[in-house]
């Protein structure tokens, strides 16, 4: 029989054991903690026997002025005793079908191997690089703006900051209240330079003398506001080894502030996949006026495939099949060139778009130039 994938029910007691095999070294979850919070549930049976499960996370995602309503996959969990008989694909595969038909048209996630997810059609999109900063290493730095701790619990007025951050990239999540909940806490401690915030660091404290203490988050809109948050972060790194902390591709750090002995390092490269490519390039805004056609190898949703006519103005997006393609790319290369980290041009340029007629490139590369991809969101 066909593995059967469907949404969880509270009476599956079987998606707690597959759980616990996988991700709680086999122990019993206590019954109170047997909740499934603020995600969707699903499981895998296989002759009436649930051998698998995976949640999925309710995100957005930024996307070149659009935005895009995005699930994040977590917690895949296939039994022991059947890993590698197909029971992870089908639960992949069944997801991005599941997503698509309701209207998600980006899915993401952080990959144990990204090669596995690879075969679904998610690929890595954008960097994120970690930055350890050792003491002794911190700039020096004389900031204009003044920086204060909120209430515990407080996280208001960061809102408008972190929004003009995420919609300067591609691939952030606006969160509403249920995603804040998941960053701030009572256990951390929200810092804010200027009023409006121009930057903000969430920090969950270490009291301990000489170890390594990590910064959740930073955010910022503002170079003042940026080296404000600096400041402090060398504040905090008085009594400490180092402090880490991660910045996007664009980072200021890495522009501007590296020394010898900093360590920065590409980390935690998130996969992200289109569901529907349509529907996606309908949401991207632009200010340029042309047109491309282009086919996309999809081999999980082959209505992806096309070929697709696009023309885009400022009023919008319009896609349309047609007959023939002049760029030719997989759902990978697609989703890439989409958020932009790297770019439509770059995969041309490494033969990863097979490029059929160069008037086609131009076009797409006006609807899609280079952008830097990121995401704050850890799940």
């Amino acid at each position: 029989m066909p593995v059967n994938v469907r949404p969880f029910d509270p009476a599956d007691a079987g998606f707690w054991r597959v759980r616990e095999l996988t991700y709680n070294s086999g122990k019993p979850i206590p019954e109170e903690d047997r909740v499934v919070k603020n995600t969707l549930a699903y499981v895998a049976e296989d002759g009436g026997e649930i051998v698998g499960s995976y949640n999925v996370l309710e995100l957005t995602c930024t996307c070149r002025g659009g935005v895009l309503n995005c699930g994040g996959i977590a917690a895949v969990a296939v039994h022991p005793a059947i890993r590698g008989s197909g029971v992870g694909s089908a639960m992949m595969r069944s997801a991005i079908r599941d997503m698509r038909d309701r209207g998600v048209q980006m899915a993401s996630l952080y990959a144990y191997r990204e090669w596995y997810y690879r075969r679904f059609g998610y690929e890595t999109c954008g960097t994120r690089y970690e930055i350890k900063c050792p003491e002794g290493r911190w700039p020096h730095l004389k900031p204009e703006l003044d920086v204060q701790a909120l209430e515990p619990g407080d996280y208001a007025p960061i809102v408008a900051c972190y929004e003009k951050f995420a919609r300067a990239r591609n691939g952030m999540s606006l969160r509403d209240e249920r995603l804040w909940q998941r960053v701030v806490s009572e256990k951390n401690v929200v810092y804010v330079a200027g009023e409006p915030a121009e930057a903000y660091a969430i920090v969950q404290h270490d009291w301990s003398f000489w170890k390594e203490q990590p910064i959740q988050e930073i955010g910022w809109t503002t170079r003042r506001g940026y080296e404000a948050i600096l400041a402090l972060i060398t504040n905090i790194g008085v009594n400490k080894t180092r402090i880490e902390w991660y910045e996007p591709g664009d980072s200021p750090f890495f522009a501007a502030y590296l020394d010898q002995g900093v360590e920065v390092k590409v980390s935690r490269s998130i996969m992200f996949r289109t569901t529907d490519v349509p529907a996606a390039l309908r949401e991207v805004r632009s200010s340029g006026t042309g047109s491309f056609t282009l086919r996309v190898h999809d081999s999980v949703v082959p209505e992806n495939e096309g070929p697709w006519r696009v023309s885009f103005s400022p009023s919008g997006v319009i896609v349309e099949a047609c007959e023939t393609a002049g760029l030719e790319m997989t759902i990978q290369a697609f989703t890439q060139a989409l958020l932009g980290e790297p770019s439509l041009e770059d995969l041309a340029r490494n033969g990863l778009v097979d490029v059929r007629d160069q008037a086609d490139l131009e076009g797409a590369k006006t609807l899609l130039p280079p952008a830097r991809t990121y995401c704050m969101e850890f799940f």
